[in-house]
């Protein structure tokens, strides 16, 4: 018998650990927000509740007036239910803004008051965060969301290549 065949099976359970490996971990740290993971969601909940309520509101409502910048011109926090905006941006979008804040997607400082979560969250507690967001729009606003995303592989890669 050659090594040809020995080759092939470690390299077939190879493929399959990783596979295996990385099922595990997007089960345990999912890379996208899933508004139907009702573990996310949970987790999401708790992480909105400590690291967002308190500018975008308990009920996610946002500021009062958030569509008027504040006297030093900066802009309110805006409403992550369906009344807001939120639900135009994909994913990812979504994800780096709150990974980096305002100001490190290039924005003014004095127009976004959003600070950045890298340090404060892991990735997979901002998606989480995200999944909690999404959970509370209606079934037809998430689907107009989703049509907004690119394939989710191409959204994971797009996260771990571009820190």
């Amino acid at each position: 018998m050659g090594r040809g065949p020995l080759i092939f099976g470690f390299l077939a359970i190879c493929v399959l650990a990783f596979s295996g490996g990385n099922a595990l971990r997007n089960y345990l740290k999912p890379l996208w927000p899933n508004p139907e993971n009702q573990r996310q969601v949970k987790l999401g909940a708790v992480l909105y509740q400590r690291h967002c309520a308190d500018c975008h509101g308990i009920n996610l409502e946002g500021e009062a007036n958030w569509r008027s910048p504040k006297q030093d011109g900066s802009m309110r926090a805006p409403p992550h239910d369906q009344t807001g905006h939120t639900w135009h941006h994909p994913d990812k979008l979504l994800f780096d803004y709150t990974y980096k804040g305002g100001q490190g997607m290039g924005l003014d400082a004095s127009k976004s008051n959003m600070p950045p979560f890298k340090g404060v969250m892991e990735d997979y507690e901002i998606w989480a965060t995200l999944a909690f967001i999404k959970s509370r729009w209606t079934p037809e606003i998430i689907e107009q969301q989703r049509l907004r995303n690119p394939s989710r592989t191409s959204s994971i890669l797009n996260t771990i290549l571009n820190r």
